[in-house]
């Protein structure tokens, strides 16, 4: 193989690698967006803070280990070895690294939890149920209330009467015991 096709593989090569760091880094920036939105707008959990950090890493390093292969294919193409396999391990490492990258990102989307608007009228929901459940122990109340204010009234009534009755009895027998005594005068000489 000529050397001007083996430059051209390598090139290509390197070419392809520069692809890939432009979509890790165009990833990187989306992870970055949709992060905060699901920060401000999601109940996140800390399994989602992992994945999304370990998401980030994986997408800067995949741009780091091609960084790292690009020098090695410029540094052997420079001593005139233009050769395929020198930087090939770094290269494939960054196709890995960025899957991986990819795989966890799409794990942040899954794992970032319920929207906040899901959580709050879940909220609403048990508010609404305890208010309902404390209405009626109200209503309850009340009802009891009714009940012994009833009983209140009737008691008072009957005790107006017995007032009534033991008065009645009291002035009867006051004016028995006056018709008594002056019955006893009389009788007595």
């Amino acid at each position: 193989m000529a050397d001007e096709d083996k430059r051209r593989a390598v090139e290509i090569t390197v070419t392809l690698s520069s692809q890939l760091i432009t979509a890790a880094l165009a990833m990187l920036a989306i992870e970055g967006a949709y992060v905060a939105y699901a920060l401000s707008e999601r109940s996140v959990t800390s399994i989602f803070l992992w994945a999304a950090a370990l998401s980030g890493l994986s997408f800067i390093s995949s741009i780091f280990i091609a960084g790292k292969g690009i020098t090695e294919a410029r540094n052997s193409g420079f001593a005139g070895a233009w050769d395929i396999q020198v930087a090939r391990r770094k290269f494939n490492w960054q196709a890995i690294t960025l899957l991986i990258a990819l795989l966890l990102f799409a794990g942040t989307a899954v794992l970032s939890g319920p929207t906040r608007h899901d959580q709050v009228n879940l909220v609403l929901l048990s508010l609404q149920g305890d208010l309902t459940e404390l209405q009626t122990q109200v209503d309850g109340l009340a009802d009891d209330i009714d009940a012994e204010q009833f009983e209140t009234t009737t008691l008072i009534s009957n005790l107006e009467a017995l007032e009534r009755l033991v008065t009645q009895m009291g002035e009867s027998l006051q004016s028995d015991i006056a018709a008594l005594r002056a019955q006893q005068q009389q009788d007595t000489p």
